[in-house]
């Protein structure tokens, strides 16, 4: 095994793997000093850069190369649901697998478990054309995704940075990639997919304007959905009672929020007009309903969902 080098068999990785027609599951462990994160990373690059069906994890460990042994939860739901989504499919249920819950729900974060309102989702999957492919970036749980893959048959691919809701998403079946979009996307060619959906994320980037451009690059058409800041809740909160504001759309304390940046409608709006980039449909929405808040909606939309494009793929709509 130390002397397998796919790279100087075949001149690089991206030509190993040009020609395989099956999905990939790569896993690695933080603390692995034999087989490092980075290789791993370098095979995951050269599978997702050639379209193959790849997932990932990087199980935290501090076990170094004996983690494999001692790390049989984490490996073990890894290992269990790839194999029983690749059999689901092979037996011609692919969209029933993904879109049913997992045999092994794990215990997910107090930040996930929050309840949210989420009639996004449902303004998203009446977006999307049936048969795109689709990168969704913060999948979360796989949600939306499985979702799409049920409604549209979509050929989908998720992002995610949280190590439990990869685990939870690879046992959907669905094909998700551990990492942190601020790295970028390098792995993904110019235009690689029909849409990206970064949804409910935007506000928690460290660096917007640099993920903005990634997603603007490896997609024909962006679809964001945030929380609006500037609702009328959150600004009579402030305004009498003096205190970071809280709604159901926004359930986090000042402290143990993932929100780092609070922007509206009209900032994202300015946001879009600084990058150069097309806003072909902006959807204000109300708490729970469908329907377009179109009174004032800085004011009175609790989240709003936006289609991007850059100016130069306008013509193509």
């Amino acid at each position: 095994m130390d002397y397998f080098d796919l790279e100087r068999e075949y001149g690089t990785l991206s030509r190993a793997f040009a020609n395989t027609t099956c999905r990939f599951l790569v896993v690695s462990f933080t603390s692995d000093w034999l087989f490092t994160v980075a290789q791993s990373e370098e095979i995951v690059d050269a599978l997702a850069a050639n379209g193959k069906d790849v997932s990932y994890c990087n199980i935290h460990s501090p076990y170094g190369h004996d983690a494999f042994l001692l790390e049989p939860q984490t490996l073990g739901a890894l290992l269990r649901g790839f194999i029983d989504s690749n059999y689901e499919q092979i037996a011609g249920h692919e969209n029933a697998r993904a879109a049913k819950p997992s045999r092994a729900i794990l215990q997910l974060r107090r930040h996930d478990q929050a309840k949210r309102a989420r009639v996004d989702y449902e303004l998203i999957d009446s977006l999307i054309e049936p048969k795109s492919r689709v990168l969704d970036v913060g999948c979360g749980d796989g949600e939306l995704l499985a979702q799409l893959i049920g409604d549209k048959n979509i050929r989908g691919e998720g992002i995610e940075l949280d190590q439990d809701l990869v685990v939870h998403s690879i046992q959907r079946g669905l094909s998700v990639i551990h990492r942190d979009i601020e790295r970028g996307l390098d792995q993904y060619a110019t235009d690689s997919f029909d849409y990206v959906i970064l949804s409910q994320t935007l506000q928690t980037v460290k660096d917007p304007e640099k993920v903005f451009r990634e997603l603007l690059r490896v997609a024909n058409r962006v679809i964001i959905s945030f929380p609006n800041f500037a609702h009328y809740r959150c600004r009579l909160q402030l305004l009498f009672k003096g205190r970071a504001p809280r709604t159901k759309q926004l359930p986090f304390r000042w402290y143990d929020t993932p929100n780092i940046h609070c922007l509206s409608l009209k900032d994202f709006d300015r946001f879009c007009e600084g990058l150069g980039a097309r806003i072909e449909k902006r959807i204000p929405l109300g708490k729970s309903s469908l329907r377009p808040v179109k009174f004032a909606p800085n004011i009175f939309a609790t989240q709003a969902v936006y289609v991007i494009s850059k100016y130069e793929a306008s013509s193509r709509s």
